[in-house]
């Protein structure tokens, strides 16, 4: 179950019903064509960053029926979430360089306030917010030491009220765990600076980690790294029972070996973080990256996706075992169906794909292709209208 930022205490856990009534948002047809105003109908939306250039960038959110509302940006986003109690809410993060985030009026397609990054930040394309919707929190960085920030911010007024250390480099996704309170941090490890792009400057020293931060204190609950000293914990997702399962990102050329790295695995409050060392040879398929994870809380399974790699991968959440391996070009958004019988996959070519939860196997009857759409890296997927889940 995706957090908010996603993307547990997912993306899902703080949706609150969309009002039926409102402004009819415009939408495109599957070829990308301007459609009549409709609304979007009842059932599962997927919603995702879209765009390749300024002109394109935006969010866009997909019905069941295949009706489309898309929204400019300006700017290219990253991830999604969804704000829990305010009607039909969603917020778009930017990343790469991340100086500007947006909510969106789903229901009228209408940017309702821009999100601009604090003097000497960028923001780092997560974000999430505490249970009643009060307070936003977004994954953010030092421009020039890339030391991790977490930006805290009023949920009503969208307000940049204060903001508090994550004791790390290049945080990226962050995610709200409810029965402790405290804030997952994924700190990547990484110094990297907008002027040299994704170079990473500091390969000899990176040390990457999770974190658990006290919202209201900053205070660092517990930090625990992963053995595999060259990996960066990046992107994360939390299970029914609150462990937070987690992908890896390795550093290759850091290395004086070339044995694989396990590039999945959990952790649960006070205990050990666990990598999965199953089927190492399916790993290897994924080069060194993941680049999105989302777990089917209904059936305790978590899948990973490498656009490197072409492939997404899915293990068990209880034991760490190996399940099921489906290949797609460039996939990388991937989030689970409301009801966790399914997972949606996504690509840069503007693709999806339907992966039984259970069996694990994709269902060719239900792709879908977006012609002229570019599906980012994340994708979150709801019910319409949306209900909060807990």
């Amino acid at each position: 179950m995706k957090g908010s930022g996603s993307n547990g205490f997912g993306r899902r856990t703080f949706l609150a019903r969309l009002a039926a009534s409102g402004a009819l948002p415009a939408v495109l047809s599957r070829c990308g064509g301007e459609a009549a105003r409709v609304g979007l109908s009842e059932g599962p939306v997927i919603l995702s960053a879209r765009g390749d250039r300024t002109d394109t960038f935006g969010l866009a959110a997909v019905d069941a029926a295949d009706a489309v509302v898309r929204v400019s940006s300006g700017f290219r986003g990253h991830d999604v979430t969804l704000h829990p109690v305010r009607s039909s809410e969603a917020l778009l993060f930017g990343r790469r360089p991340g100086f500007e985030s947006i909510a969106v009026d789903l229901r009228s397609g209408e940017v309702t306030a821009r999100l601009q990054a604090a003097a000497g930040r960028s923001f780092q394309g997560h974000g999430v917010f505490d249970p009643d919707g009060s307070t936003l929190f977004t994954s953010e960085a030092d421009l020039e030491t890339a030391q991790g920030k977490i930006g805290v911010w009023d949920g009503t007024t969208y307000e940049r009220l204060t903001e508090i250390d994550t004791a790390g480099l290049g945080p990226h996704e962050i995610l709200f765990l409810p029965g402790s309170g405290l804030v997952a941090v994924a700190n990547g490890g990484l110094l990297t600076r907008p002027e040299t792009g994704r170079q990473v400057l500091n390969l000899d020293t990176m040390d990457s980690s999770l974190v658990y931060l006290e919202p209201e204190s900053g205070r660092v609950a517990e930090q625990v790294r992963v053995s595999a000293p060259k990996a960066s914990i990046r992107h994360m997702d939390i299970a029914a029972d609150e462990t937070v399962v987690f992908g890896l990102q390795v550093q290759r050329e850091a290395l004086d070996h070339d044995h694989i790295v396990p590039l999945m695995g959990d952790h649960r409050l006070g205990g050990v973080p666990r990598l999965f060392e199953d089927s190492p040879e399916v790993v290897a398929l994924f080069r060194d990256y993941v680049g999105s994870v989302a777990v089917s809380a209904w059936y305790g399974v978590a899948g990973f996706t490498s656009p490197r790699g072409d492939v997404a991968g899915f293990w068990s959440v209880a034991d760490g075992r190996f399940s099921g391996v489906v290949e797609f070009a460039d996939v990388s958004g991937i989030d689970a169906m409301p009801d966790g019988d399914r997972f949606v996959l996504s690509n840069s070519r503007g693709e999806f794909r339907m992966v039984d939860a259970q069996t694990l196997e994709e269902q060719p009857d239900q792709r879908r292709r977006f012609d002229g759409m570019r599906w980012d890296n994340h994708l979150l997927v709801s019910d319409w209208p949306l209900e909060r889940r807990t």
